[in-house]
Order: structure tokens, then C-alpha cells, then sequence
């Protein structure tokens, strides 16, 4: 997973070569949310679970609803910053 943009609430989820590396990462919706609120609605955090390819990222919410996302093209997705501040 690689950040985009600069500071913490204005990285999108992107993938990386190293898929991997995003797994287990904490997200809220990004710049390109369109899904209501199966999210559980603004500012909830999912649990990054898998990629399903370098364009799809399987995502579970703390509500239970597991869905999957755009990262590639349009985002879905920013990553949660969780640094100290």
C-alpha cells in the first residue's frame, strides 16, 4: 500500500507491488464514495482484509459488512492515520 497525497487524512488506499504491506490496514471512505452507508456511515473504520487485485481491495467494516473497493482509478478509500499527535 502506498499513501498518496500529504498528512495522514488525505491518503488514499493504493497498492502497492507489495499488496500485502496493506493488509490489516485501518480506512475510512475516500474521495470517491459512492456506496451509502454500507460503510456504517461517515468517519466509521473497516480493517483492510485483502486485495483482490491491484484495482480491488476486499475491506471489513467494524459494523460486520465486508464489501469490496476501488483502489486504482478511483479510490474508495483513505487510509486511517492512527500517529500520535
Amino acid at each position: 500500500m502506498e499513501p498518496s497525497g500529504s498528512g495522514g487524512s488525505n491518503r488514499v488506499l493504493r497498492p502497492s507491488s507489495h499488496m500485502m504491506e496493506g493488509v490489516g490496514a485501518r480506512v475510512v471512505r475516500g474521495p470517491d464514495w459512492k456506496w451509502g452507508k454500507q460503510d456504517g456511515g461517515e468517519g466509521h473504520l473497516g480493517t483492510v482484509r485483502n486485495f483482490e487485485s491491484p484495482e480491488e481491495v476486499v475491506v471489513v467494516w467494524d459494523n460486520g459488512t465486508a464489501a469490496n473497493y476501488r483502489c486504482s482509478g478511483s479510490y474508495d478509500l483513505r487510509v486511517q492515520d492512527s500517529a500520535p499527535t
